[in-house]
């Protein structure tokens, strides 16, 4: 029968409290966020230990769309068409400063 010792090891680090005492601390990997808004995305890992996310393969670990994995689904829509609004005629200074270098790396892949 295998130790629940050695077993548990696996998942659990050493940590300092708030009043400097070591305790040990369970490893888990957040949930991604957005990097404009900052809701959690979906169809993206998190595992309870970092090394179970970090040996999935590349299309296991993010989307297969632009901005998979960094943007959500309303802010990838909301980039893709500001674009098309600049390709239409829009000034690029009227663009919310959020989503400028995303709407510039459309615009570079066209």
């Amino acid at each position: 029968m295998p130790d629940k010792k050695n077993s548990k090891k696996k998942y659990l680090k050493k940590g300092r409290t708030h009043g400097q005492k070591v305790k040990l601390v369970r490893g888990k990997t957040a949930k991604r966020q957005c990097s404009i808004c900052g809701n959690p995305l979906e169809g993206v890992p998190h595992g309870a230990t970092k090394s179970g996310v970090r040996k999935l393969s590349k299309t296991q670990k993010k989307p297969s769309v632009p901005f998979g994995g960094i943007l959500c689904n309303k802010c990838r829509t909301i980039t893709s068409e500001e674009a098309a609004k600049i390709i239409s005629g829009k000034k690029i200074e009227e663009i919310d400063l959020r989503f400028m270098p995303f709407v510039q790396a459309i615009l570079k892949r066209l």
